[in-house]
């Protein structure tokens, strides 16, 4: 029993790959943005932090697990975001109302696209629930992506450790 259990964690642990994430935090300000539908951006500028976890900085995100952001009065939480990872130059970050890629009038929505191999932002749009518009700039007073120590996933973890058990059983039975 202990052998096949042994061989089984080995194998899944080979076949499993690198999986390890490291946390990244994506921090931005960005202000300057234009009137909509004849009226002023309802908050300029606007500041965040998102953190997500990835194989690295330019690699897709595997989950999100905080965010700082809040825009014209509405602070976001997790289960209202997503990704969007299109061509490696070109990801966006941004509010489930319709589609991440998209922004809807009148609901509160954001869009941030930026660059991760090179780290550099390329646009930002919101819409506010309250007021009619689609306010967009491409003026960021801040932006930085850090890339954190990469820790091993749990599910790595329990079978390493199934392994190590299983050829400890194997040393005793011997």
């Amino acid at each position: 029993m202990i052998r096949p259990l042994a061989a089984a964690a080995l194998l899944a642990v080979s076949l499993a790959g690198p999986s390890i994430a490291a946390p990244i935090t994506l921090t931005f300000s960005v202000s300057g943005f234009d009137p909509s539908n004849g009226n002023a951006a309802s908050a300029d500028p606007v500041t965040g932090t998102i953190v997500w976890e990835a194989a690295s900085a330019t690699a897709p995100i595997d989950a999100f697990t905080s965010i700082d952001l809040a825009i014209a009065g509405h602070r976001y939480t997790l289960s209202e975001i997503g990704f969007y990872g299109g061509p490696a130059s070109s990801y966006t970050i941004g509010g489930k109302v319709d589609d991440v890629t998209a922004v809807v009038i009148f609901r509160h929505d954001f869009l941030l696209a930026f660059n991760p191999a090179s780290g550099t932002p390329d646009r930002f749009f919101y819409a506010s629930a309250n007021v009619s518009g689609i306010w967009t700039a491409r003026t960021f007073d801040r932006f930085s992506i850090t890339e954190g120590h990469a820790v091993p996933l749990p599910g790595t973890l329990v079978l390493i450790g199934l392994a190590l058990l299983g050829t400890a059983g194997r040393r005793r039975t011997t």
